[in-house]
């Protein structure tokens, strides 16, 4: 089926679980909140959302290890020049760690990166009962193919498992 995540053609109350990975990456607040809406709606009483969403804390660590990789390979001597070269970095791959969005597909998508305190919030707003939100690490052969991984075994989204009531 294809539709719009934000307006689901889907009857209420109509299914047990609901499952979304990396779907919900609109950058508009107001179209995040929809999808999490909708995904409340078609559940039934007592169903499971379990959902993997990309993690801004991880694109703030890496930042992080950046600056460190940078500094310990000598690069850089100084950590204010270091720190420069990671915000000239971050700036070209689109990244906004206040906002939490990066771009992807070639700059043609903004997508959002999730804070943990936003997951919670948007899942308390549309009415989910929160069971569980923990990092979901991605194994080493998959972080090869991130750009933005400088150390191994720390790509990361967020898995949550929440209910509707």
């Amino acid at each position: 089926m294809r539709g719009d995540i934000t307006l689901l053609p889907l009857k209420s109350s109509g299914f047990d679980e609901v499952y979304s990975i990396n779907s919900f990456l609109v950058p508009e607040r107001e179209s995040r909140l929809k999808c999490f809406t909708e995904s409340f709606r078609v559940l039934k009483p007592g169903g499971i959302f379990t959902g993997l969403f990309p993690s801004n804390e991880n694109h703030l660590e890496q930042s992080y290890a950046m600056k460190e990789f940078f500094l310990k390979e000598q690069k850089y001597t100084d950590e204010d020049e270091a720190l420069h070269a990671v915000y000239k970095e971050l700036a070209l791959r689109g990244y906004d760690p206040v906002g939490g969005f990066i771009d992807a597909i070639n700059g043609e998508m903004r997508q959002k990166l999730y804070a943990k305190y936003e997951l919670e919030d948007l899942l308390e707003t549309t009415g989910f009962t929160l069971q569980k939100i923990v990092p979901f690490y991605y194994p080493v052969l998959v972080t090869k193919h991130f750009d933005l991984t400088v150390r191994k075994n720390i790509l990361y989204d967020w898995l949550l498992i929440a209910t509707k009531e």
